[in-house]
């Protein structure tokens, strides 16, 4: 019979356990967990492109339990003891089917996403919002290929390694607890296979987000506004028998939480552990100086982020994590040796393209100078007028917004183009944001080739652009479009493959070949290259075109992303300067609160239309520069 005891109960109140997110947290640091348990200040939730696909994660787990009639949601709050002891209580049926369930053993807890028992066996699915694609049989069933989880030569595909991990982790827990029953272990995901028979799906799961008793999280409350057999005749989600996947690791999660509880038994307790090409994207590293810092204890020096990495570290050099030795990554060696900075680095091991770039970054930064490779200008000079800049706004999300799509299959909602048709003609800017509740994809593309001029050339900054055009080119054909000229046009300007030239010109790749400031680091992102560039030409900022983009604070030049004006909406100002607030604006504009209100709609389109604007504005900054510099 499943009891707690006293001690179980104080241990789940003091948070002396692991949970599934604390094992995977671990896995990849054993000292974050540390950090977490003693809740230190987090960067983790800053991410908009991560809370979007985790809100998508939400709204799968509730698709997921509507799959199943008869289920109990052990919801009580944070009251976790309480859920447990719920859970025993329901647990007493001979049939139960449960959401979330509360089970503790020994310094370790677990919340199955369904729970299902049945007399004396237990099947746990684990709904992921990660996308997998099936085969269609002739007949029209659907079959699973499970060696998408192996790699050719043995192993386990790392791309799947940490989901087969998760829910290994949950029937090893469960093995514990109910020794004489019978377990089954799935994995519960979208079918990319699969195409929904409902318009608007997403908008049947309004979501509402309250912070949480303590203030420190945010709660996300999904419900569902529809009919439950709709849901289920779409079968969107497909369940993958994963029970012998999850046997294989079982030794493997016995033996790391044999470590890993040592953290949480009796107290918290941070154990040793080595400085690494991890630490990098390190979450606990957080810029307020006041606030306690799991990087600089780890370090003992400043804190690093993405943001803010110090340009002469080793974290910085352009693909560093990529340098290999016969012994590991060289990363790992050099941080052993206590060398830390972008000039440890010997230089037998630039080779190549990304040894030529490394070469580079190291010579010009410690010369403190910008560098064009010598033959920038020829490449410039080559190019046809008009010169044409574009930037597109997608979303690529596990629901499917309209019928008939796949999950995660991509939509094209925004574009911008600034277009320069000749020496020194003024800048002429054209734009669409799609407002409808409608699939966008070929208005979109339409839009663009009535506005654009194969005769010159087109500027992108990396693929995304030609990637999208490739998109909607094959989405013509899967929903039977007939529109020769589009078709055609769509061909002409896309590259389809790496012996393809296409019409579009990568302004990131020529960056990577061709240009370099020490402000960028090892770094080509746009949002890197324009303040880099911006910040040390005054030149620049009193041009017509650009001015409006020229504000200082404290003595110091705004990066122009930073100069976008915030929206009020609702009772809270919003500002879209990066591409995963760009979907998270159009998910709320579209399906959120805000899609019912047109003041509020409007506001988000605004938001929307000033970003995607910069994009092309930043890509002419850079381009101007290169133009009035390159030798």
């Amino acid at each position: 019979m499943y009891t707690l005891s006293d001690t179980d109960k104080e241990n789940i109140r003091k948070k002396y356990y692991i949970s599934k997110s604390d094992y995977k947290l671990a896995r990849g640091c054993p000292v974050k967990l540390y950090y977490k348990k003693k809740d230190y200040p987090s960067a983790a939730g800053d991410d908009d492109y991560m809370k979007l696909l985790a809100d998508c994660g939400y709204i799968v787990g509730k698709m997921a339990q509507l799959y199943y009639d008869e289920g109990s949601e052990i919801n009580t709050g944070g009251d976790l003891v309480a859920g447990a002891e719920e859970t025993i209580r329901l647990l007493e049926k001979e049939k139960v089917t449960l959401f979330e369930p509360v089970l503790y053993w020994s310094n370790t807890l677990i919340r199955a996403d369904v729970f299902v028992k049945n007399k004396d066996s237990i099947d746990i699915i684990e709904v992921k919002s990660k996308g997998f694609k099936s085969e269609i049989a002739e007949n029209g069933n659907f079959i699973i290929d499970k060696s998408m989880f192996r790699k050719a030569r043995g192993g386990f595909d790392l791309g799947w390694l940490e989901y087969l991990l998760d829910i290994a982790y949950q029937t090893y827990v469960v093995k514990q607890i109910f020794p004489d029953f019978r377990v089954r272990s799935f994995l519960m995901m979208p079918d990319k296979a699969k195409t929904t028979l409902l318009d608007s799906l997403v908008s049947l799961f309004p979501m509402t987000k309250t912070p949480s008793p303590s203030g420190k999280h945010t709660q996300i409350e999904v419900e569902f506004k529809g009919n439950q057999k709709d849901i289920q005749k779409d079968n969107l989600l497909t369940l993958v028998n994963v029970t012998d996947e999850a046997a294989e690791l079982e030794n493997t999660v016995n033996d790391e939480l044999f470590k890993f509880q040592e953290i949480v038994r009796n107290g918290f307790k941070k154990l040793p552990v080595e400085k690494g090409k991890i630490c990098k994207k390190c979450e606990y590293a957080v810029t307020d100086s006041s606030a306690l810092n799991g990087y600089k204890e780890c370090w003992g020096i400043k804190p690093v982020s993405d943001k803010g990495i110090a340009k002469e570290h080793i974290f910085d050099l352009y693909q560093a994590g990529r340098i290999k030795t016969e012994n590991g990554f060289l990363i790992e060696e050099l941080l052993r040796q206590g060398k830390e900075t972008i000039y440890d680095v010997p230089e037998k091991y630039f080779k190549g393209k990304y040894g030529e770039r490394q070469k580079v970054q190291i010579e010009y930064t410690r010369k403190n100078q910008e560098w064009f490779s010598n033959e920038l200008r020829g490449i410039i000079d080559s190019w046809d007028y008009p010169l044409q800049f574009i930037d597109f706004e997608t979303s690529r999300i596990a629901v499917p917004y309209h019928k008939g799509m796949n999950p995660y299959e991509n939509i094209a909602f925004q574009y911008s183009l600034h277009s320069i048709e000749k020496p020194g003609a003024s800048l002429v800017h054209k734009e669409w944001i799609n407002i409808e509740d409608s699939y966008p994809n070929f208005k979109f593309a339409e839009s663009l080739k009535n506005n654009l001029n194969e005769k010159g050339t087109i500027f992108m900054w990396a693929t995304h652009e030609n990637t999208v055009l490739r998109d909607v080119y094959n989405q013509m054909e899967k929903y039977n479009t007939k529109n020769k000229d589009l078709n055609q046009w769509l061909y002409q300007i896309v590259k389809f493959d790496s012996e393809d030239t296409g019409k579009l010109v990568d302004m990131n790749k020529l960056c990577r070949e061709h240009y370099f400031h020490p402000a960028m680091g090892g770094r080509t992102s746009l949002k890197v290259v324009l303040p880099a560039i911006w910040n040390n030409s005054s030149k620049l900022h009193k041009l017509d075109w650009f001015r409006s983009y020229y504000k200082s604070e404290n003595g110091r030049v705004m990066n122009p992303y930073d100069t976008l004006e915030k929206i009020q909406i609702y009772e809270e100002y919003e500002v879209v300067n990066e591409g995963g607030g760009a979907m998270m604006a159009y998910q709320e504009m579209m399906y959120g609160q805000s899609s019912n209100d047109k003041k509020q709609k409007d506001a988000w389109k605004e938001l929307l239309l000033q970003y995607c604007k910069l994009d092309t504005i930043a890509m002419i900054i850079v381009y101007k520069h290169w133009l009035d510099n390159a030798p």
